[in-house]
């Protein structure tokens, strides 16, 4: 168990201490000695501040003993040295360890264990008087806050030294803030016997500590001052110990107050987002339509003293309208607990020190305009806190509709795999599948669905034509398509696609596009153009490659002069590239594109296999479509002549099968069994 640490010195006074503040210790609180609000602010003073307080408090310094000592014996310097002390004496104002000033330990001391500085300062004094010293010894460094002093033994040494003394005093502090289970502390919050004196037939009673800090500084000074310690001011009294109103004392007289009020808070955050989904941040100075709802978060630190309870507790801690206090606001939400009152705290329980969550939606006035909102908090039925600046700006809008190109291409299909450009090359009757993508310009996010209006791609020049151009699966033929994004707020990209039906006529069928907000208003025209160049189906090739394969695998070639044994089947392959205006289908289609024999066409092959359609029909292509401009391939065997040196030749030559046959290149195969 770890020793209780406290200095002998914080029990009786320092007589040495040559100047001393004057201020009542009749407000002294047993169980409440300092708030956790005070004790933690670890901002109350910068380092430059600390360095300014401390010169206030010596003004000039006795650092070579030159003064005639308080406590006799010649000088300062004589009494010092008689006691192994030699000078210089230092003052804290001038004191530096390890290049750092004194000011700025206590300083980086606070920051490392969000300690008030304060509070440091005030413990170098009512352990070691430092701060008003003006001819400290190095002892006083050595044990500047009493840290590993207990009343009945030594000094440990390995806690010695300003900053060690002062980082051992900060970490047992927040250890004990923190209720951290691995430091061991006697007192818990609530009932505790405390004594007067280390003596304990001087008695004691029971302290109910309230928070936090208390319970630290009665982990470092156990004892209570009694009322004679009170009565006495400064001064010492039968079973007195004073190390806790000391602590008090020298508080209260340079700092102020050591409790704050019971209802107080300080701002940390507050945000405004679209929703509360919490996604997308819109600023506290908001644009917003009229009637839009946007959602607000108010995180707020608790500085008092008081823990706030969120229910079955009275009073509530409310977020509330200010400015005046209890006005009606102009953006209450129908969710508010009433129009002057927007919300409680999400939080079940907020202990001083703590963080508490305000949320709650607002609504903007139908009307355009600016609105400003001055929010507070209460403690509601008991009392208004002290205003902190939390202000919402909301600039209500008409809405506007407007839109900006980025992109649009036309593909052969949905899959979106070959695009044949915006003047694209088409025939009769055939599906093409549009893509648009625009960036909305305006001020209103666009809702693909349960939201009006919806912003749909539509005929234009004029507006609600009924288009040429109309599939079946458009919204109607003046409407191609909403929007594929659940939702596209103000500068996010939309993505409109649709099917296109060319008219049975050949011709230059052109269509121009606008967006709508459907049912309220047309969008400003930017231009949109599709125009799809109808013409009559074309079936043409072009001749790629060809080769002759003594193995299906295709890895053994034997040429297009094919020599094989006599009665065996060999395996030819075709590439030809499609130069016509029409996709070629594999299946599911009319008419199929396939290789057959010419000259004269439609002839039965000498050559046919089993695996052929039929004796005038080797194969149809391997890919599923051949757009045009793209390769196919013709994979069929051949069956090799029975009779030794016998050839077979063999003219092929493309078939849009029960339609038209194509443009003969010279395709030649010969034949010769060996």
């Amino acid at each position: 168990m770890k020793k209780l640490l406290l200095l002998t010195l914080s029990l009786v006074g320092l007589a040495f201490i040559s100047t001393t503040p004057t201020y009542a210790a009749s407000n002294f609180e047993a169980g409440r000695i300092i708030d956790d609000s005070v004790f933690t602010d670890k901002n109350s003073m910068s380092a430059g501040d600390i360095q300014a307080f401390l010169n206030s408090k010596v003004t000039s310094c006795d650092t070579w003993g030159t003064q005639t000592s308080e406590f006799g014996g010649g000088t300062r310097r004589q009494w010092g040295e008689a006691r192994g002390l030699y000078p210089p004496y230092t003052c804290l104002k001038d004191y530096s360890e390890n290049s750092k000033s004194a000011a700025q330990v206590i300083y980086d001391v606070a920051q490392e264990f969000a300690i008030n500085p304060q509070v440091l300062i005030v413990l170098l004094q009512k352990e070691q008087g430092l701060v008003t010293d003006t001819w400290p010894t190095s002892t006083q460094y050595k044990t500047a806050t009493g840290y590993g002093c207990p009343d009945t033994a030594p000094c440990d040494s390995q806690y010695f030294g300003l900053t060690n003394q002062l980082r051992w005093s900060g970490r047992m502090f927040r250890a004990i803030l923190n209720n951290s289970p691995t430091w061991y502390t006697p007192y818990v919050l609530g009932d505790n016997y405390i004594q007067y004196s280390p003596t304990s037939s001087c008695g004691g009673s029971t302290v109910n500590i309230q928070n936090r800090s208390t319970q630290a500084l009665y982990n470092y000074t156990p004892y209570q001052p009694n009322q004679a310690a009170l009565d006495a001011g400064w001064g010492q009294a039968p079973c007195g110990a004073y190390g806790n109103r000391n602590f008090y004392l020298y508080f209260t007289s340079w700092f102020g107050n050591t409790t704050g009020p019971s209802y107080a808070w300080q701002a940390v955050s507050q945000t405004v987002y679209k929703d509360n989904t919490k996604n997308q941040v819109i600023g506290w100075n908001s644009d917003a339509m009229p009637g839009d709802r946007v959602y607000v978060k108010v995180t707020v630190k608790n500085t008092g003293s008081k823990t706030w309870v969120r229910d079955n507790y009275w009073p509530q801690v409310q977020i509330g309208t200010w400015g005046p206090q209890d006005r009606t606001s102009a953006v209450c939400d129908s969710t508010w607990i009433r129009c002057s009152r927007a919300a409680t705290h999400n939080e079940a329980t907020v202990a001083p020190g703590e963080i508490a969550t305000f949320e709650f939606w607002a609504k903007t006035p139908t009307t355009p305009g600016t609105y400003g909102e001055a929010f507070n908090l209460v403690a509601d039925g008991l009392t208004w806190m002290q205003h902190s600046g939390t202000y919402i700006q909301f600039k209500s809008t008409m809405p506007t509709y407007t839109w900006q190109p980025q992109g649009q291409t036309i593909y052969t299909d949905n899959t979106k795999q070959v695009s044949l450009g915006w003047n694209a090359k088409v025939t009769p009757k055939q599906r093409v599948y549009a893509v648009v993508k625009v960036k909305n310009t305006g001020n209103v996010t666009w809702y693909k669905t349960d939201h009006w209006p919806q912003v749909q791609i539509g005929t234009w020049y004029p507006q609600d034509r009924t288009s040429a151009v109309c599939d079946s699966t458009w919204i109607r033929c003046s409407r191609a398509a909403t929007h594929n994004e659940a939702t596209v707020a103000p500068g996010e990209i939309a993505t409109f696609e649709f099917w296109m039906q060319t008219p049975d006529s050949t011709g230059v069928k052109g269509e121009a596009f606008n967006l709508v907000a459907d049912g309220l208003t047309w969008m400003n025209p930017a231009g949109l153009y599709i125009q799809l160049d109808s013409a009559k189906p074309t079936y043409t090739w072009d001749f790629v490659w060809q080769g002759t394969f003594s193995d299906q695998a295709r890895t053994q070639p034997i040429g297009w002069n094919a020599t094989a044994a006599a009665g065996s089947k060999v395996y030819a392959t075709v590439k030809a590239k499609n130069t016509g205006n029409v996709p070629w289908y594999k299946t599911d289609h009319w008419p199929q594109v396939q290789i057959g024999t010419w000259y004269p066409q439609d002839r039965t092959s000498a050559s046919c296999t089993a695996d052929w359609i039929r004796c005038s029909r080797a194969a149809t292509h391997n890919e599923d479509i051949v757009y045009p401009g793209q390769i196919a391939t013709f994979d069929f065997s051949a069956q090799m002549p029975n009779t030794v040196n016998q050839k077979n030749g063999e003219s092929l030559n493309l078939v849009a099968d029960g339609l038209t046959w194509m443009n003969p290149t010279g395709l030649y195969v010969t034949f010769t069994a060996q």
